[in-house]
């Protein structure tokens, strides 16, 4: 199971990324949709930061949009290609309802300084 999940502080709220989604059934790994609603009082995700769309890095986003709403999408900007498309148009479609939302989509990768998390506090930092 791969993620990473982090938490920044502004002041009064903690607002959190989600960096990757690997939900491995067949390990009897941790039910992260679940583990989010614990986590996030208000249900919400700051940004959903996918490194590349492959399946091990989306697997499992269904579930968490069930539970949370994902309020912006941070992404590498990589076509996976046809071997991918599947996992791929998951995320276009994520991206599609957060834009509906009036989130915004960052592409993170080679395009200029990465996105503030709106944070003077350092982070806290959850790797499971």
């Amino acid at each position: 199971m791969v993620f990473d999940i982090y938490l920044g502080h502004d002041g009064k709220n903690y607002r959190a990324l989600l960096v990757d989604s690997n939900i491995d059934e067949g390990a009897g790994g941790i039910d992260l949709a679940e583990m989010l609603t614990d986590l996030l009082p208000e249900k919400k995700l700051c940004a959903f930061v996918n490194t590349h769309p492959h399946s091990d890095h989306l697997k499992g986003l269904d579930e968490i949009q069930e539970v949370v709403t994902i309020v912006n999408v941070w992404h590498s900007g990589f076509d996976p290609g046809k071997d991918y498309a599947a996992d791929y148009k998951k995320l276009q479609d994520l991206i599609t309802e957060v834009k509906k939302r009036g989130g915004a989509e960052v592409e993170i990768q080679g395009k200029g300084p990465l996105p503030r998390f709106n944070s003077s506090k350092a982070l806290r930092h959850l790797s499971i």
